[in-house]
């Protein structure tokens, strides 16, 4: 680290004297910059740094008493006022935001650990929702405050996803969008609370809000004005009627009507192989199903078909395939259903 502004050298000693003690847990004081957390160096903290240094990150292997030493990374002019806060926001999802949306992908505490790993320092984070080759610039964005973007975001998670659905997998999916709404938490935050910009998509509190009108026959053609809302209320849909199905069938009518064995997902099968020939299905097999899904898939198709004219649905097909997940994984169960196999 490095001072921007005259600083004694005697500050300057002190505060890299604490660089060199490695520190547990319980001694970290509260407001102490973590760099195990924001950069993956273990028990190294700088507390109480303020605005008037910058830190430099190097990241090299090789022997350095040597001088044989490889930079394999390099963040620069990292601002402390602005690392805290993204360590703040890395910890709020490790101790809150995590077990909030688990909870809505029904995963249980225990097994929210193997994501909570996922996202514990900001390289994991970042790595997990960019890709390995992503990690340095992504990094470097967030600790300089720039803006970063959710496009790649989206298009890594539906890769994954599509692989693990293929196999059966359903918990896998439901780690998968774990991680991703996680993310999503994170980039809306960072994007509001660090930047004070306001970003579009879906948080936790949106989708619960949009469920609830979903459940209550109180949907409306204005709640799906994006994207990801009408992926959101597809994926509520064909589980809903999914369920129905199984129960009279014994069939699951993701997998045998819509997916196919070992294609790839996409919006237009969802649409035409599924929300399409739902009315003929539920009329032909006599399935029971509550009111508000006639509603929902009344208003449903149309946004399709406005999503398609307008190129939506294809230039956005990674956005509306998460949300149709999501919503899909998402729906509760009521006592009046009956109950289904962990494939629904």
């Amino acid at each position: 680290f490095l001072p921007i502004s005259g600083a004694s050298p005697v500050e300057m000693y002190k505060y890299f004297r604490q660089l060199q003690n490695r520190l547990e847990a319980k001694d970290i004081p509260p407001n102490a910059l973590q760099l195990e957390v924001i950069g993956g160096l273990e028990r190294r903290i700088i507390p109480s740094l303020k605005d008037n240094y910058r830190i430099t990150i190097i990241y090299y292997s090789g022997i350095l008493a040597r001088g044989d030493i490889h930079i394999r990374g390099q963040i620069e002019d990292i601002v402390p006022s602005v690392a805290t806060k993204v360590q703040n926001l890395i910890k709020r999802l490790q101790k809150t935001t995590c077990g909030e949306v688990g909870d809505m992908l029904q995963v249980a505490e225990k097994q929210q650990e193997i994501v909570k790993f996922r996202i514990k320092y900001l390289p994991a984070l970042l790595s997990n929702a960019y890709g390995p080759g992503y990690l340095w610039s992504s990094m470097e964005k967030i600790l300089n405050g720039r803006p970063i973007g959710l496009e790649r975001v989206a298009k890594q998670t539906v890769h994954r996803i599509t692989e693990i659905a293929n196999k059966g997998n359903v918990f896998g999916i439901r780690l998968e969008l774990l991680f991703y709404h996680l993310f999503i938490a994170f980039y809306h935050d960072y994007h509001q609370q660090i930047l004070n910009e306001r970003k579009g998509g879906m948080v936790l509190r949106d989708l619960q809000e949009l469920m609830e009108r979903y459940n209550g026959e109180r949907l409306t053609f204005a709640d799906l004005d994006t994207v990801e809302k009408v992926g959101f209320i597809t994926g509520l849909l064909v589980q809903q009627f999914g369920r129905s199905y199984y129960a009279k069938v014994g069939s699951d009518y993701l997998k045998t009507r819509i997916m196919r064995f070992g294609s790839k997902l996409n919006p237009e099968m969802i649409w035409k192989n599924g929300l399409v020939k739902m009315e003929e299905l539920r009329k032909q097999r006599d399935l029971g199903i509550q009111l508000n899904y006639e509603k929902a898939l009344a208003l449903t198709l149309p946004a399709l078909l406005e999503l398609k004219n307008n190129n939506q649905l294809a230039k956005n097909k990674n956005e509306f395939l998460t949300m149709f997940w999501s919503g899909y994984l998402m729906l509760p169960k009521k006592e009046k259903e009956v109950k289904n196999n962990e494939s629904q």
